[in-house]
């Protein structure tokens, strides 16, 4: 028995809205209308999706800075024949230092946002991520970068997920 028979016999609840789309029946021809019903609904999980987008092009981009000759040059230890590599665990450090981060807040973050709301917090923690991104930026040590990476790491749960819960 499909979805729609067994809401017709009453096993699932129905509920419908406005513009008479019932949401307890999954069918796929209807949903044009229900995302044209939810525009800002929708809008805001596109905006939240592409958040989570950027955080993972942050992580896969902070890895890929590792072979870059002029970071190399910065972060890196000279080698006999004159070439730079950067030590396994500056590498180790730096990729796993975000996601640490963002477990850690994540237990800190609740009751913050409870007490003074999630907008203020968003709007806190989107100022620091710009100071964590400088950070990175104007790293001359990679302890200095590495923090960099752990404030924006520990920022990335209150700016993603917080956030689409909020809307």
């Amino acid at each position: 028995m499909g979805n729609a028979a067994a809401a017709q016999m009453g096993n699932y609840p129905t509920e419908t809205d406005s513009l008479g789309i019932d949401y307890s029946i999954i069918d796929p021809s209807q949903r044009w209308r229900m995302l044209k019903s939810q525009k800002r609904f929708f809008l805001w999980c596109l905006w939240v999706s592409s958040g989570v987008v950027m955080q993972g092009f942050d992580i896969v981009a902070g890895s890929q800075l590792a072979v870059l000759p002029e970071f190399q040059k910065q972060f890196g230890r000279t080698q006999s024949d004159g070439s730079y590599i950067i030590p396994a665990r500056y590498l180790s450090a730096w990729n796993s230092i975000g996601p640490a981060c963002e477990i850690a807040s994540t237990f800190i973050y609740a009751p913050l946002l409870e007490r003074y709301g999630r907008r203020p917090g968003i709007l806190v923690a989107s100022a620091i991520s710009a100071g964590g991104v400088l950070l990175q930026q104007l790293a001359t040590d990679w302890r200095v970068h590495m923090a960099g990476r752990g404030v924006n790491g520990f920022l990335g749960s209150l700016s993603n997920d917080v956030f689409a819960s909020e809307y």
